[in-house]
Order: C-alpha cells, then structure tokens, then sequence
C-alpha cells in the first residue's frame, strides 16, 4: 500500500476498513486527526491496491478487526516497529541505505518523470496547499490522481 498509494507509513498502518470504498471509483479517506497536515485527505485508489485490499478482506472474512493492517489479536493498528524491521531487512539486502518515507519521493520523481503535474502530485501525497489555493479552489482532481496512480501501479508490477 506504501508503494500503490505513497501515503505515510502511519497512515498505511491505521488504514480502517470503514474509510474505504472499494466499489466504483475506489477511494480512502484518511481523516484529520491522522493526517499531518490536519487535513482530511481523500485518495483514489488503483485497481492494484483494491485488489490487495479485497483480497485481505475476503482472508479474514466477517469478523475482522476494523484496521486494514492490525496488530496481532486485532486490538489496535499494526504497530510501526514492525514496518521498520522490515524496512532494516530490505536495506540490509539491497545494501544501501533508505527510510520507507523514501518511498513517497519515490512516487514522486516518478510520477514527475512520467509528466504528472505537480498539483495533481501534491495533492497525491496529501501536501497542504498554499492559502489562496485552499479558499478558493475545492475541486479534489481524483480523476487525475486515478489516473497517474494507475500508471504508477503497472510501473510496478509490469
């Protein structure tokens, strides 16, 4: 989900099953209170993660806990360390040296690369706009998000 949607770790981790919508035009709203910015954030999905997120839930069938990711016995998200001891492992096994937020300026440059504009790459990693721009502009392109985030998502797999 890291790598599908270059939200933050900590948001990955506390994703709920209840801020998600899987039908349609798939997307997941990260509340507020989770957002470092203070500001709720609605992501458009692609097909690759709603996959992954279907198939997760269709695994632990009706009576899963209300995280996506949850710690062991459910009561709560799935903790950080974890994510992080996994992150050591891979840096171990790549032999060079990167943090997980390294993903999102992954997403990013890659994105940029491709041609993406950067409003539409800002507002996939959630920055804050500039105050004039939050007045007076309300549109979310979740369209355009889709859309890179799609491209994205075959860089990935192929």
């Amino acid at each position: 989900m890291l790598m599908l949607t270059a939200a933050r770790l900590r948001e990955v981790l506390a994703m709920r099953w209840d801020e998600l919508r899987l039908a349609g035009e798939a997307t997941w709203t990260i509340p507020r209170e989770r957002r470092k910015g203070g500001e709720a954030l609605t992501l458009s999905l692609p097909r690759r993660a709603v996959a992954i997120l279907r198939l997760l839930r269709r695994r632990r069938g009706p009576a899963w806990p209300p995280w996506v990711f949850p710690a062991r016995g459910g009561e709560r998200p799935g903790p950080t360390w974890w994510a992080q001891s996994l992150a050591g492992r891979l840096r171990a096994s790549a032999g060079f040296a990167f943090r997980l937020h390294d993903l999102r300026r992954t997403v990013a440059s890659h994105l940029a690369g491709h041609g993406v504009p950067v409003d539409i790459i800002e507002a996939i990693l959630g920055h804050r706009r500039p105050l004039l721009v939050r007045t007076y502009q309300r549109y979310a392109p979740l369209a355009a998000m889709r859309e890179a985030l799609e491209w994205w998502a075959g860089q990935l797999v192929g």
